[in-house]
C-alpha cells in the first residue's frame, strides 16, 4: 500500500477502498452501485466509502454529473499497488474472492499461458479504453514508415509482445 493512512482502517472498509481505487484506475469509473452489488452494503456505506477514499485522494476522481459515476481525474495516483499479474488476473475473472456470485468480466481478454506484461499504468490506459468504448494514441513503429503515432480503438485484451 501507498498511502499511510490505510493502515488505520479496517480491513473490510480497505477492501473496498481497493475496490474503488482499482476501478478508477483500470477502468476510469466507478459508482456507488458498483460498491453496493460487489460488497452488499447499503448506498449509505458505498457514499461514507467514497467519501473517505476522496479524503485519502482528493485529486484521483470527480464526480461526472452526467453519467452520476466517479471518474478518474487527470494525474490520478493509485493509493494501492498494483502487479501486472493480479491486475490481468482481476480483470479477466472477477475479483476472487467472491465465490458466491459470478464476478463479472470487466473487459474481454484470452489467456494465453506466456504473455508479457505491460505495466500497470500501460494495462490501465488500454482496459479503461476498452471499458469505455474509446480510441487510445499510440505511438506506432513499422519498418516501412518508421515511427508515427496512430490511433486504435481496442476491444479486447491478448497474448502480445510489449
Amino acid at each position: 500500500m501507498i498511502h499511510p493512512q490505510l493502515s488505520s482502517i479496517n480491513q473490510t472498509q480497505r477492501e473496498r477502498l481497493f475496490h474503488i481505487d482499482f476501478r478508477l484506475y483500470f477502468l476510469g469509473t466507478v459508482n456507488r452501485y458498483d460498491l453496493e452489488s460487489r460488497f452488499g452494503i447499503k448506498e449509505a456505506a458505498a457514499t461514507r466509502d467514497i467519501t473517505l477514499y476522496k479524503e485519502l485522494a482528493p485529486k484521483n476522481l470527480e464526480y461526472d454529473t452526467k453519467a452520476k459515476s466517479y471518474i478518474q481525474r487527470e494525474g490520478f495516483r493509485p493509493l494501492f499497488n498494483y502487479g501486472s499479474n493480479q491486475a490481468l488476473a482481476a480483470l479477466l475473472y472477477g475479483f476472487g474472492d467472491d465465490f458466491v456470485t459470478t464476478n463479472p468480466v470487466f473487459v474481454p481478454a484470452e489467456a494465453p499461458t506466456q504473455l508479457n506484461l505491460p505495466s500497470s499504468d500501460i494495462l490501465a490506459c488500454i482496459t479503461q479504453a476498452i471499458y469505455n468504448n474509446q480510441a487510445l494514441k499510440i505511438n506506432y513503429r513499422s519498418l516501412s514508415s518508421g515511427l508515427i503515432q496512430r490511433e486504435i480503438v481496442p476491444h479486447a485484451l491478448g497474448g502480445c509482445r510489449i
